[in-house]
């Protein structure tokens, strides 16, 4: 892919890698090298999803600030359970739903989405740092909140993490990152990304024509997704490619940039 893409035209100015950590951090610590960097755009692929061939030229495509391709849940589907896209909606009450109503190829405005075949500019990164305050809970958690929540969270125990306090951190060899990204309430890290940006008015575009295999026992793809919804004729009313954001026609026969 890197090879495809450089080809195109697009420079490829790092390629980062976070292992031996859980998630969040893991993404915190990429977007911080990131930042530390010049680059525009950060692109996400996670270990366990195979994007197709172009992916990132296909992000950058949609000159969307905040883009992401389409995977699938893992699920076991040879036992017939249907797989998910992890592209959603959030409905009554602050839960999010899959998103299910759209042709292959549609590209679609969503309220959440997996970040494992991603593409954020930079300037999102900035937008938060801007908006939010950076509070320390009393087990030592950072956490990025709304200016007019602040007080609320020192009344609970939490203290500002200053810019002192950061370089005070660095010196004694306990780096922190920016927390964009939190394991929450039960919820992923990507969630929370969505939330931090959704008051600042950005949401993920997703170009649902690029697919992404996801790997857990075996590789669960769109043809997984269709086959368990329409199983006799799954083709059939997806039978349609979307050119730019709605004209349609019938067919014929992650780094830093």
């Amino acid at each position: 892919m890197a090879l495809a893409t450089q080809r195109a035209g697009i420079s490829i100015a790092q390629v980062m890698a976070a292992t031996g950590a859980l998630t969040d951090s893991a993404r915190c610590s990429i977007a911080d090298d990131f930042m530390r960097g010049k680059s525009e755009w950060l692109v996400q692929f996670d270990d366990d999803t195979v994007p197709p061939k172009r992916a990132i030229e296909r992000l950058l495509a949609l000159k969307e600030p905040f883009a992401t391709g389409v995977y699938f849940g893992r699920v076991d589907v040879k036992h017939g359970l249907a797989p998910h896209p992890l592209i959603y909606r959030r409905v009554a009450g602050g839960e999010y739903m899959p998103v299910e109503d759209y042709y292959r190829g549609e590209i679609i405005t969503v309220d959440g989405c997996g970040l494992g075949c991603s593409l954020i500019h930079r300037s999102l990164f900035e937008a938060v740092r801007d908006h939010y305050v950076v509070v320390r809970s009393p087990t030592s958690m950072l956490r990025p909140v709304p200016p007019d929540d602040v007080d609320k969270h020192l009344a609970l125990g939490y203290v500002v993490y200053t810019a002192e306090m950061a370089a005070k951190d660095d010196e004694a060899g306990r780096h922190r990152n920016y927390p964009y990204f939190l394991m929450d309430s039960g919820r992923t890290e990507d969630f929370f990304w969505c939330e931090l940006l959704d008051p600042l008015g950005y949401k993920p575009v997703a170009d649902t024509s690029i697919e992404c295999g996801h790997i857990g026992e075996y590789t669960i793809d769109g043809e997984d997704y269709r086959h368990a919804l329409y199983p006799l004729q799954h083709d059939a009313p997806l039978a349609a490619t979307v050119l730019g954001r709605g004209e349609m026609v019938q067919p014929g026969g992650g780094a830093t940039l």
